[in-house]
């Protein structure tokens, strides 16, 4: 949906399935016109949705704030040490400053995409700030 709006999807994993769920922009890495940070969600046999909460055990911030995405940014960069190729590495390493870049915050929009698995129905929640 992203792409067919005219966004380039970029890889926003950190690790095996972690990060992002699904990472747009529009513009370029250098100069995003909007990034978009999508997860994906099923939803709960209670009726309602939620996003993972802080972790204290695993010091991840509440899924979906701006300290998660943070911390998203900060796995990235250190996954990009690992990188022996110095093109790959430094891609990941723009990618994570474009992500906490101070002057790149107002171009960024948080969704949840929910699927509820009995009758096939897909919400698509905008968040706020938190």
């Amino acid at each position: 949906m992203f792409e067919d709006a005219g966004y380039t999807i970029l890889d926003g994993k950190t690790g095996s399935n972690n990060g992002f769920d699904g990472l747009y922009i529009k513009g370029t890495v250098d100069d995003p016109i909007e990034i978009v940070i999508g997860e994906a969600k099923q939803w709960g046999s209670s009726g309602g949705v939620s996003v993972n909460a802080a972790n204290t055990s695993t010091q991840l911030p509440q899924q979906m704030s701006d300290n998660w995405i943070k911390n998203v940014a900060a796995r990235i960069r250190d996954s990009a040490k690992k990188i022996t190729d110095p093109v790959l590495r430094n891609e990941r390493d723009k990618l994570a400053d474009m992500l906490t870049k101070q002057s790149n915050r107002s171009k960024i929009s948080k969704y949840v995409t929910v699927v509820n698995k009995d009758d096939g129905v897909v919400n698509i929640l905008k968040l706020g700030s938190f």
